[in-house]
């Protein structure tokens, strides 16, 4: 057990920080201001636009102005996520014009407000880890995304809270339809044959935070499992050369050989330095991750400066 060395989350989060951000203790403060910023304005924007979107509805659709502002709000919701239950809709030509309207800004801000949740989510779990495994070393491509064991332990919880949730508190369904209206509704498949009806604002914020955690989830159960499943698109592939990986350079692709070179030709590197790593057997295993290119060419850098 050499390799526990526990530390306060606080401080990894803040040596993390200062490595991605190149920052001083200083700028520290002001710096995680600034990068808090986006989240908090995408957030905002996101909670008013659902207000918004309710309250448009109301003015404009008879029929949806006699539900409740909440069930609107729950509406308005499932609407923009894509679960759309069914059992409220636009009713005249005017609320499905601006429905249509409303839903091509929508989408795309309610899915860009969840994929940054799950951003916090993830930081927050190697913030954690790396706190408590203070040793452990983990590439920047497996930082961005969850294990796909613990992925799956958060979903089978998520499922099970809601079974309870479902069960003993909103409209105390039975357990087994409960679990089942969860999981249909966070895979945003929603079919309507099972509704939860809040009935107070109280359960209403209850009910869109449990879909909001429980799509992010499934969100990053389905990433994690595409990763994984990763290795299928290179079965049967011969390994390649690193030095013959494309990469993105300005406008244009160029190899990691080439970028080398033209790197080199600016600091002046010898020739026979410079051979000596184009054209040593650095080889790349697809069966495996994909490899971390930038920590590849810090480490050869290093060797030709």
């Amino acid at each position: 057990m050499d390799y526990i060395s526990i530390q306060s989350p606080l401080q990894t989060f803040e040596k993390r920080f200062r490595e991605h951000r190149c920052c001083t203790d200083r700028d520290l403060k002001r710096e995680i201001l600034i990068a808090s910023i986006p989240y908090v304005v995408i957030s905002v924007i996101s909670v008013l636009y659902i207000l918004g979107g309710a309250v448009v509805f109301t003015l404009i659709d008879g029929e949806l102005a006699e539900e409740g502002f909440n069930r609107k709000c729950l509406f308005v919701f499932t609407t923009l996520t894509t679960i759309g239950y069914g059992k409220l809709h636009p009713h005249n030509t005017t609320s499905k014009s601006f429905c249509i309207a409303y839903l091509c800004v929508g989408i795309p801000l309610i899915l860009l407000a969840l994929t940054n949740f799950g951003r916090l989510f993830s930081e927050l779990f190697w913030t954690i880890t790396l706190s408590l495994f203070s040793n452990l070393r983990i590439d920047s491509e497996s930082r961005r995304r969850v294990p796909v064991i613990v992925v799956t332990v958060f979903l089978v919880l998520h499922t099970l809270v809601g079974g309870v949730l479902f069960t003993y508190w909103i409209d105390e369904l039975p357990f087994l339809t409960s679990v089942y209206f969860s999981f249909v509704s966070i895979t945003t498949i929603g079919f309507g044959d099972i509704i939860v009806t809040p009935k107070t604002d109280l359960d209403t914020v209850i009910l869109i935070l449990y879909l909001i955690f429980g799509i992010i989830i499934m969100s990053m159960f389905v990433s994690s499992m595409v990763h994984h499943a990763q290795w299928i698109h290179y079965w049967g592939r011969k390994e390649e050369a690193f030095r013959k990986k494309a990469i993105w350079f300005g406008a244009q692709s160029i190899t990691v050989q080439e970028f080398v070179k033209l790197v080199a030709a600016n600091f002046e590197v010898g020739s026979d330095t410079l051979n000596e790593w184009c054209y040593e057997p650095l080889w790349v295993d697809y069966t495996l991750r994909p490899v971390d290119v930038s920590s590849h060419l810090n480490r050869e850098f290093d060797r030709l400066g």
